[in-house]
């Protein structure tokens, strides 16, 4: 049976707050991440995948921790994103940027840690192994220097003219 946008909305938020408890040993860590994560964003990246995977009658409930490590992820880098040293932005979702509620130094290990858990959820999958690894190198490459963290460099260089190919950068 085919579940609907909004159905997958509300199982996605159920699911991320279960697994806000993997950050429950720090109320301030936990309080700036749920600030991100849950903040009503509308998952769209997260429920695109569970539908594809119903159009390929593959059973998406099986998955939801996938749906959810896409959120983190992407919650990672919107943290990351806003802090003073990328974008510098003040506001994400018409809500104050996370790093001007909970500090610089806050927010940016609620990144870090967001993104460290989005391995841990998909080490935890009950799926095939095979399979398993092939998520977690895909979630990875897309992560490091292949994706995210090339991605916000281009981003830099492109905001910096001065820089040079080569060169590093002095502050």
């Amino acid at each position: 049976m085919k579940k609907n946008i909004s159905n997958y909305r509300t199982e996605i938020m159920t699911r991320l707050e279960e697994k806000s408890e993997l950050w429950r040993n720090c109320q301030i860590l936990k309080e700036s991440i749920n600030y991100t994560l849950l903040n009503y964003g509308k998952f769209i990246r997260s429920i695109i995948f569970l539908l594809g995977l119903e159009e390929f009658n593959i059973f998406p409930d099986k998955y939801l921790d996938v749906a959810c490590a896409i959120e983190m992820l992407q919650s990672y880098t919107l943290i990351h994103d806003d802090l003073p040293e990328m974008d510098n932005a003040t506001t994400r979702r018409n809500k104050v940027a996370n790093h001007l509620i909970y500090g610089h130094s806050i927010a940016l290990l609620s990144g870090d840690a967001l993104l460290t858990n989005t391995f841990f959820v998909l080490s935890k999958l009950k799926i095939n192994k095979d399979h398993k690894l092939a998520l977690i190198s895909l979630f990875a490459e897309k992560a490091g220097t292949s994706g995210v963290c090339y991605g916000q460099t281009l981003d830099i260089l492109n905001q910096n003219t001065a820089f040079k190919v080569g060169t590093k950068l002095n502050k």
